[in-house]
């Protein structure tokens, strides 16, 4: 007997997650109660079953993952419904962020992902993703005979993965509008899916009012695209910018961001479910190289904190500094153990 059957006994009804119901998807008569939502009943047999899921091991139960283990621990993965938003200041690499998610999102877990690059063409976001996956410096591409054949063979992998994948690369969209109508259309064809969109600043409205500042542009754009994500039940995860100046302010190490520093912090903190502010400190004496941290500074759904990541220039891309160090450690006691151990003195050579 599972969770569900004490919870739930004798329901006919299929219950269906939450994540799906939609305004498009009017809950069932068991579902529905006066005011249009759902009935305690219904959501208390929803949030028994994803539990149950959840103890069973079934993937993506808590939300789809990633790719950095310790933000899924943090933010549970990125949950169906919700609205997240990485945001830095500039040169930090938020759009090179939003890529590996992307990468690995449509890559590592073969769902499909819809990108809405605002900055860069098509053929650019592809490339970038391309020497991600591929891990190789597109430097050493710049001219005949630097490459090495582990280069090209690694390039040719990630290639094919590519081109097999359901990641879908937009650079014509630049309205809210048309972001939302494409982003339905991609749900309709491939059901479940992530929405990435570099960068919501750049998003337009179709219609100007000529009160409307910037800010509450910005705001219309992120109230759109909460309810495109609650509606669809689907991620929608957006870059945004944090102000230049780096601030002096006692205890914060390297001028570590805080929400306050958000570009529309106040439209931002109204819409977003997640907010991760993303920092680099390997410039900084003292730090490691490619000292990078994801500060989330904003969960509803649960925790914040801080998740270390690894930066590597010269791809670029980030990586969990807690994987790098568990694979370092692996390498290490895999060569302890192959090195050659001292050969035992017989005992007729010990000294008492």
């Amino acid at each position: 007997m599972t969770f569900q059957d004490n919870f739930c006994p004798g329901s006919s009804a299929k219950i269906t997650p939450m994540h799906t119901v939609s305004d498009s998807t009017p809950p069932s008569s068991e579902q529905a109660t006066s005011g249009g939502g759902l009935s305690m009943r219904s959501a208390v047999c929803q949030v028994i079953e994803r539990l149950e899921k959840t103890l069973a091991g079934e993937d993506f139960a808590c939300g789809t993952p990633s790719g950095f283990p310790d933000l899924d621990l943090l933010a549970g993965g990125f949950q169906p419904g919700n609205l997240f938003v990485v945001a830095s200041r500039p040169a930090m690499g938020k759009t090179t962020f939003l890529l590996n998610v992307v990468e690995s999102v449509g890559l590592d877990f073969s769902l499909p992902v819809l990108v809405f690059s605002l900055g860069l063409d098509s053929t650019r976001v592809v490339e970038r993703l391309l020497f991600s996956n591929a891990r190789v410096d597109s430097i050493r591409l710049a001219g005949p005979g630097i490459a090495s054949k582990a280069d090209l063979l690694n390039i040719q992998r990630a290639a094919l993965a590519l081109a097999n994948s359901k990641i879908k690369v937009d650079d014509r969209s630049q309205s809210i509008d048309e972001i939302c109508e494409v982003a339905s259309q991609f749900h309709e064809e491939n059901g479940r899916s992530l929405v990435a969109i570099d960068d919501v600043a750049l998003l337009t409205t179709a219609f100007k009012h000529p009160a409307f500042s910037k800010e509450d542009e910005v705001g219309e754009v992120l109230s759109s695209l909460r309810s495109l994500a609650r509606g669809l039940g689907i991620v929608v995860l957006v870059t945004s910018n944090l102000g230049t100046g780096l601030p002096h302010r006692t205890g914060e190490p390297f001028g570590a961001p805080l929400l306050a520093e958000l570009l529309h912090a106040t439209q931002i903190e109204l819409y977003a479910d997640q907010i991760g502010l993303l920092h680099r400190s390997d410039h900084h004496k003292g730090c490691r190289a490619g000292n990078a941290e994801l500060h989330l500074a904003r969960n509803r759904s649960g925790k914040t904190g801080i998740v270390s990541l690894t930066f590597h220039q010269e791809i670029p891309r980030f990586d969990s500094y807690s994987l790098e160090k568990a694979e370092l450690r692996e390498a290490w006691d895999a060569y302890d153990a192959d090195k050659p151990q001292p050969a035992e003195a017989p005992d007729d050579q010990i000294v008492s």
